[in-house]
């Protein structure tokens, strides 16, 4: 992920000397900011929440314990939420039984390799002339999630112990956030799938040089149309 216009997408760029980019292509002017610099707080604030976000503590449980508004608070977590989302490549739009996300039944592939999941499309994502298939379905109806196993030739059976693992760790995120409203469920679910696969690991470090070199204006699409 590099600086790109926001107009046109392109990279090749002047640096002006206010601090803002000027496209070579379409001529746009821009300015490039990165996560970690989209909120006016002080790099002390953030580095705390950014702790508290990596221990699983949710936004409405640091209204007595930070001196930042709860709106201040939950923007970081989007923000944050986005980034990892991006990272694991859960901005897919979801796919629902009647096209709209007010249907209250949403389905996402899972596919598991070298215990690290992804997310999919329920058909499969075509990658060059392949295309990934799914090894299970999950299934989000009135804030209940279930996961089938569908192996190859589609048929329905007992989750493996990968997949199980993989179920018992995203019940238990989802657990704590006390309910995930449908249209923000692929973030949440980007999220989890990132601290899934990073589950042996320091997620602090990780996810600190992930806001600081992701441009921010590849997630606004994912927290909403005010600015950060």
């Amino acid at each position: 992920m590099s600086r790109r216009c926001p107009s046109c997408a392109a990279k090749p760029a002047w640096h002006l000397s206010d601090g803002r980019w000027k496209c070579r292509r379409c001529g746009h002017r821009y300015r490039y900011r990165v996560v970690w610099d989209a909120q006016r707080i002080s790099g002390r604030d953030k580095t705390r929440l950014l702790e508290f976000f990596v221990l699983g503590v949710p936004a409405y449980r640091l209204r007595f314990r930070l001196a930042l508004a709860p709106s201040t608070i939950e923007r970081f977590y989007r923000l944050t939420r986005a980034a990892l989302a991006i990272e694991q490549l859960a901005t897919l739009s979801v796919a629902t039984s009647s096209g709209t996300a007010d249907s209250g039944l949403l389905r996402l592939g899972v596919c598991l390799e070298d215990g690290c999941a992804r997310l999919l499309d329920p058909a499969g994502v075509p990658l060059g002339a392949d295309v990934v298939r799914p090894q299970a379905i999950m299934e989000f109806r009135n804030d209940r999630i279930s996961i089938q196993r569908r192996d190859l030739s589609g048929t329905t059976g007992r989750p493996g112990d990968g997949l199980e693992n993989f179920w018992s760790f995203v019940n238990h995120w989802l657990h704590s956030y006390r309910g995930v409203p449908p249209k923000n469920l692929p973030p949440y679910l980007g999220e989890i799938c990132f601290r899934f696969n990073h589950r042996e690991q320091d997620l602090f470090p990780l996810v600190n040089k992930l806001l600081r070199r992701t441009p921010l204006q590849d997630v606004m699409p994912a927290i909403g149309p005010d600015s950060p």
